[in-house]
């Protein structure tokens, strides 16, 4: 008899009045859930919605048992790249600046190691209850308007559990607890130690270092793994071998698109790490009635940031035909290819799943993430995924 994992939906399209809340969503009372979708919308003003992803406006995204067992405790951007980690691809989402466009953010929880995972996964029955919590505020970096915001009272969400019934008999040990152990803002030198918890196998640490517009490897330039005290490094690299190593080693595709509302000199932020190539064109046809030909590129490129360089062209009259910045905004596509995922990396311990790899901390007294710091001003923070283990 072949086991499965029903996808059922926890909430709907659900729509919330409130723009900045916490949003508890109780989970069933039983089965294996091998894995969460968090699926979320927002709609923008009429006129646009300018550098305002949808994640950015996520401070928590929590899954707790009885209330007080931390199960997952991520922000939206930590959730954002552990996504893209499991995914191997751009998280999907539909990012559109454009008036009244609906902007979309899908996140994966994941409790077992891949799907379909019949050794780890969250057993629900363990629990008096558990829930889902969503911290969000549609204000977070801009007001919401009507016009050039998120607008009131459309935050949207969908939650879809992958869950075995208790009846399919399936038996887990375990499951994959991933949580943030600390946050900090960078200085412009120095190491930043932070103690990991200690008891359970590391299935993989991730550093996540942002900074708007500045380099990867600039506000962290090297990280260490060590273990009592400095005793032993089990894990040394510099930022940039690192980005190098996840990208052949993990396979991520690293590819970010969507749809810009912009004028020239207008500044966006792409998320690839490391960007290698970038292009941008006009979203919409040029009208054979209209004496201007728009002509959009790229200005600069500044760690995950580019400017954009848009001119026009026109040919109203004959002679000479210069160019001019075209300052009006308009729809722009653009779509942008780096190293690997933006402002972090990764060090995996159980590459391919294979947890008999995982580094088991209760074998030391204590275990460190030492950030070399080399600029000030990034928001950084420690990320472990670790096998939490039931106790039968």
């Amino acid at each position: 008899m072949g086991y499965t994992f029903a996808r059922e939906f926890i909430t709907k399209e659900v729509v919330e009045s409130s723009d900045s809340q916490t949003k508890t969503i109780e989970l069933p009372k039983s089965g294996i859930v091998n894995k969460l979708l968090l699926k979320l919308k927002a709609t923008n003003g009429t006129t646009s919605n300018t550098d305002n992803r949808l994640y950015t406006c996520i401070s928590k995204v929590e899954v707790l048992g009885d209330s007080s067992e931390v199960i997952t405790s991520l922000t939206g951007a930590e959730l954002h790249r552990l996504t893209w980690r499991y995914t191997k691809k751009f998280p999907a989402c539909n990012y559109d600046e454009s008036g009244s466009a609906t902007q979309t953010e899908t996140f994966v929880i994941p409790f077992g190691r891949y799907d379909g995972d019949l050794k780890y996964g969250l057993n629900l029955a363990k629990y008096n209850r558990t829930d889902l919590r969503i911290t969000y505020n549609l204000g977070t970096n801009t007001a919401v308007s009507a016009t050039t915001a998120y607008a009131t009272g459309t935050f949207t969400h969908s939650v879809i559990a992958y869950r075995a019934s208790a009846d399919k008999g399936i038996q887990v040990v375990g499951f994959v607890k991933s949580h943030e152990v600390e946050t900090w803002t960078t200085v412009s030198s120095g190491d930043y130690r932070t103690e990991l918890p200690i008891g359970n196998r590391y299935k993989e640490i991730m550093v996540y270092a942002r900074e708007a517009g500045v380099a990867d490897a600039t506000d962290i330039t090297d990280v260490k793994l060590e273990v009592n005290s400095g005793e032993a490094i089990l894990f040394s690299s510099r930022w940039t071998d690192l980005m190098d190593d996840n990208s052949d080693s993990l396979g991520i595709e690293c590819e970010s698109q969507g749809i810009i509302y912009a004028a020239n000199d207008a500044d966006r932020y792409t998320m690839t790490g490391d960007i290698k190539q970038i292009s941008i064109s006009l979203y919409s046809s040029q009208s054979a009635a209209v004496d201007i030909i728009v002509i959009p590129s790229i200005d600069t490129i500044a760690g995950d940031k580019f400017t954009t360089d848009i001119n026009y062209t026109d040919i109203s009259s004959a002679g000479a035909y210069g160019l001019s910045a075209y300052t009006s905004s308009a729809k722009y596509f653009f779509k942008a290819t780096g190293t690997t995922i933006g402002n972090c990396v990764f060090i995996p311990f159980d590459l391919a799943g294979n947890e008999e790899l995982a580094l088991d901390s209760s074998k030391y007294a204590k275990v460190e993430v030492v950030s070399t710091q080399g600029g000030a001003g990034a928001t950084a923070a420690v990320v472990v995924e670790e096998y939490k283990m039931y106790i039968r």
